[in-house]
């Protein structure tokens, strides 16, 4: 809340432009495997802390890791 106003603060808190720009260009097949998860299926991927901290993203794995970590995707260990 600032100046008495309510705001998303994850909105103003992520790297949302580079993101999209790897799923816009659909970097390693991102975009489908994305409109796979949103249908439902499961999409196998390896999930890992240390690929959100750089922006350049070369790997499908990197590209969910950073999605996770910003809040972008969720996932289950298996």
């Amino acid at each position: 809340m600032t100046n008495n106003n309510l705001g998303n603060y994850w909105t103003s808190s992520g790297p949302y432009d580079e993101i999209f720009y790897y799923v816009e260009h659909n970097a390693t097949a991102v975009r489908e495997d994305l409109a796979r998860i949103v249908s439902g299926m499961r999409v196998p991927a390896r999930v890992r802390e240390y690929a959100s901290t750089s922006m350049n993203l070369a790997t499908k794995d990197e590209i969910f890791s950073a999605m996770v970590v910003y809040g972008f995707l969720d996932y289950e260990a298996g």
